[in-house]
């Protein structure tokens, strides 16, 4: 892994052979900013089936290759939305692409009664609405995520200050978040949701963080101006959702659990079994769909799946030398991402804007 420092050192070193001023014509943000695009394009090639070599591939992105994550199964069909035959989970927050999935079944004729029968354990999902604070740049410059304990003392669970100049890149501030607080908990998980559905009955809101806790607890969002002071705080205490989910402990005291690799089916592929008897899920293989950041589980009536467990390539942390935070690929995957911000920026520097510019400064400076 290699350090925000040696990245940003790295690409100045490139710079240099153009001439002893275009190293200062990029402020610290600017190169951050472009390490993160081109380390999102770098994995996205990695990923696309068109790249030969597998094993380099996974040797490049091996950090961020999360094994045996386990899903909450959700059971209640007004929490979102529910499909008959199927479980459903929500996929992880700062998930980027599914590598395989392995469900626990459980087999038997009276697996109806067992899912009737079987203790639900409760969860409670509430939300944190990132609103737009202004109309011009930085749009974001620093966001807290709170919890706020018993006693109302404050802990803080993430913070980020990541100065976005342009808002299509407000996905940095909301990654890296979203990675901070999934690593701060290990029973509450965070999410991002950039879509609105009304099919979901609201559960779901437009450009909201998801906290999915074990308890009814109070977060703030809380964003500041370029100057420090607070410009907007937002607080779910009112907004607490309840949610049954599996109990696995409750499974496991009645019957045995037995494990199985799933077949991942595209929406045609899930019709078609709908319509074939000789395409049915099968105890040792069912079916799984990916649809709007929810996985499907499809079952029958033989068998009941239980768990779920995945293995998934997660979204890096985002490069930021503020934060102290370096490139989570490995250190010959960093070298190519800063040889393609170094020809990126090269290229820009070429432009006769960027030279009008540069004449602009040297100018002001004799004055």
């Amino acid at each position: 892994m290699k350090s925000a420092l040696e990245l940003h050192k790295d690409i100045l070193q490139g710079l240099q052979t153009i001439d002893s001023f275009s190293q200062d014509m990029f402020l610290p943000e600017e190169l951050d900013l472009h390490l993160n695009r081109i380390q999102d394009s770098f994995i996205n090639e990695l990923l696309d089936k068109g790249f030969a070599d597998r094993q380099l591939r996974l040797d490049y992105i091996e950090k961020i290759i999360v094994k045996n994550k386990p899903l909450p199964i959700f059971i209640s069909p007004t929490a979102f939305y529910y499909e008959s035959g199927a479980v459903t989970s929500l996929l992880p927050g700062g998930y980027k692409h599914l590598l395989s999935t392995k469900a626990g079944v459980i087999k038997g004729k009276d697996c109806n009664i067992i899912n009737e029968k079987v203790k639900e354990a409760t969860k409670y999902f509430s939300f944190l609405e990132l609103k737009e604070t202004s109309t011009e740049p930085p749009y974001y410059s620093k966001v807290e995520i709170i919890k706020v304990n018993a006693d109302q003392s404050e802990t803080l669970v993430a913070s980020t200050s990541f100065p976005v100049t342009d808002i299509e890149d407000t996905y940095l501030i909301i990654r890296n978040l979203i990675h901070q607080a999934n690593n701060k908990f290990i029973d509450v998980e965070f999410y991002w949701e950039k879509y609105s559905d009304t099919e979901r009955q609201g559960l779901i809101k437009n450009n909201t963080f998801i906290i999915l806790d074990e308890k009814e607890t109070i977060y703030k969002l809380v964003i500041y101006d370029k100057d420090g002071n607070e410009k907007s705080s937002v607080t779910n205490s009112s907004e607490n959702q309840k949610i049954e989910v599996f109990d696995e402990s409750a499974l496991k005291n009645l019957t045995p659990v037995e494990y199985t690799s799933t077949t991942l089916l595209n929406n045609e592929e899930i019709y078609d079994r709908k319509q074939n008897v000789f395409f049915f899920p099968k105890y040792k293989n069912p079916h799984t769909l990916i649809s709007d950041g929810i996985l499907f589980n499809y079952y029958e009536k033989d068998f009941l799946i239980t768990e779920i467990y995945i293995d998934y390539i997660r979204e890096p942390q985002p490069i930021s030398l503020a934060l102290s935070q370096g490139c989570e690929l490995s250190v010959s995957a960093a070298n190519i991402i800063v040889n393609r911000v170094v020809e990126y920026l090269k290229l820009a520097i070429e432009n006769p804007a960027y030279k009008e510019v540069l004449q602009h400064n040297e100018l002001r400076e004799q004055k």
